[in-house]
């Protein structure tokens, strides 16, 4: 299990939240490897702690580009958009911009 300043459900919990008709599968929690889906899309969500000391880091990328969903699979290749912050409430912020991103991206 992976040390963060805030649990794995806080971080489901805010997304749930924050975000409308959002739906969560835990992947796998050695690595908080979480699936999010939000109407028809579906991404990839992993949170981690950052080796900058007190940050968390959160990868998000669409599902499709995964040919394996692993904590592998997602950590080393290098499809997605990373998030870094201290704050439980700005790393969602920021999730939300990403995901608003990502879905103008995959709508062209």
């Amino acid at each position: 299990m992976i040390d963060l300043s805030f649990n794995l459900e806080e971080f489901i919990k805010s997304i749930e939240e924050s975000i409308k008709d959002a739906k969560i599968r835990i992947i796998d929690r050695e690595c908080n490897l979480l699936a999010l889906v939000i109407g028809e899309d579906v991404y990839l969500v992993q949170c981690r702690p950052c080796k900058v000391k007190g940050y968390m880091y959160v990868k998000i990328a669409p599902a499709h580009v995964y040919h394996r969903w692993s904590c592998e699979v997602v950590e080393y290749l290098p499809y997605g958009f990373y998030i870094f912050s201290k704050q439980l409430n700005e790393l969602i912020d920021k999730l939300i911009n990403k995901i608003n991103t990502l879905r103008k991206l995959m709508s062209r």
